[in-house]
């Protein structure tokens, strides 16, 4: 017999949180239901499934919890909104950013929605799993939760059959991880989010679309990328001189193109770029306690050849020139340390490493430039700052 871990009763504090939310569902058995599988959510433990919650908590069961799960029907993104509208009241203190990532859920079987063979950073592998994108809000004092969206394989997109028994809406189609990415953030702002910035790991630091959306939308990014991408220093490029006269004909055969900015200044890597910097420049930041100790690493930036063009353009396919900008940032583990090198190292060309970017670039020439950010969470902020506390 299962040992009850909560009465019949509501918890007050629970219950006020909840009371907006009862408009949206129509039944008072639904509406208890809710208020049960909440308490049971927050309730001492050790798996949180519906049929350890239904036989922990007094007043429902097993059957009941699911039948509110599977068979009522509310309007999510309002649920979402109400929900935003609480935390906002009285979990945030001033302007926070937006944390992008995703969690895989592993799976055993193939009828859950949107399982598949795939790669998901929880698990650290290709494996078969369910992955959701999430948002995230932090703060200097609150995270918590904005919203999610579950990631819908092609294969599951393309299958009528499959969909039609998970029941898929048809309006549902498919859409990259740094796209749902970008619909989840702008939910958030219609949501009253208060949004300084971006943050994401190099899963969506490395997708040029994602990162455009960000620079149209005028927000302020750090993202992760992978230290073979490619960048451009902001000094050659404003030095350069530009398209010059096109070659002479030379009387047959096509005639010759005048090389442009992506011929005139080589790319060079995320890797090759930090690799060049002084030892001098890595410097020590510790910006919290964790459980065993302060947090602290080694941090380095591209530093200017030419005030105050100390920043790198970002490149595309083929060493397209973007015009978009932002401080390239490195990281090391201390001297000594155990840990991950996410920043150079013979073995790690896949190391991670830190791009900033988003507002415009001094002098007025319409090309972007390091945001004026603060001095918190790897963002890229005052001169001289590179650290987090």
């Amino acid at each position: 017999m299962a040992v009850l871990k909560a009465g019949r009763e509501a918890l007050p504090d629970l219950a006020s949180f909840l009371r907006p939310f009862s408009d949206l569902v129509v039944r008072s058995e639904s509406r208890e239901s809710i208020e049960r599988y909440t308490t049971g959510l927050l309730a001492d433990l050790k798996r949180k499934t519906v049929s350890d919650i239904g036989r922990a908590v007094a007043g429902t069961s097993p059957q009941r919890i699911q039948e509110m799960l599977t068979n009522t029907g509310w309007e999510p993104r309002e649920m979402d909104r109400l929900r935003i509208g609480q935390m906002l009241k009285y979990a945030s203190k001033e302007r926070g950013v937006q944390i992008i990532d995703d969690t895989g859920f592993p799976k055993k079987g193939i009828h859950s929605v949107g399982v598949a063979r795939q790669y998901s950073g929880t698990l650290g592998r290709v494996d078969n799993c369910q992955v959701l994108v999430t948002s995230h809000y932090v703060d200097a004092f609150f995270d918590w939760p904005i919203t999610a969206q579950l990631y819908l394989p092609e294969g599951w997109v393309g299958d009528p059959a499959r969909r039609q028994k998970a029941k898929i809406p048809r309006a549902i189609r498919f859409e990259t991880k740094g796209q749902i990415a970008l619909g989840l953030v702008d939910e958030g702002r219609r949501a009253g989010v208060p949004t300084r910035a971006v943050v994401a790991d190099a899963g969506y630091g490395d997708q040029p679309d994602f990162l455009d959306g960000l620079q149209k939308r005028g927000l302020p990014y750090v993202v992760g990328v992978i230290s073979t991408l490619t960048f451009r220093r902001a000094s050659a490029v404003e030095a350069d001189a530009g398209d010059g006269p096109s070659p002479p004909y030379p009387g047959r055969g096509r005639p010759r193109k005048t090389p442009g900015l992506e011929q005139r200044i080589p790319a060079m890597t995320a890797l090759a770029l930090l690799a060049d910097l002084p030892e001098k420049a890595w410097k020590r930041i510790t910006w919290r306690e964790g459980t065993k100790g302060a947090l602290a690493k080694r941090f380095a930036r591209v530093r200017p050849r030419n005030p105050p063009l100390g920043f790198v353009y970002r490149t595309g396919p083929r060493g397209r020139h973007r015009p978009q900008a932002g401080w390239l940032i490195g990281e090391r583990p201390l001297r000594g340390h155990p840990g991950e090198a996410k920043y150079p190292g013979p073995a790690r060309q896949g190391g991670l490493l830190r791009l900033g970017a988003g507002s415009p670039a001094p002098g007025g020439s319409g090309r972007s430039g390091p945001p004026a950010l603060g001095d918190r969470a790897l963002l890229p902020g005052r001169q001289g700052r590179t650290g987090a506390r």
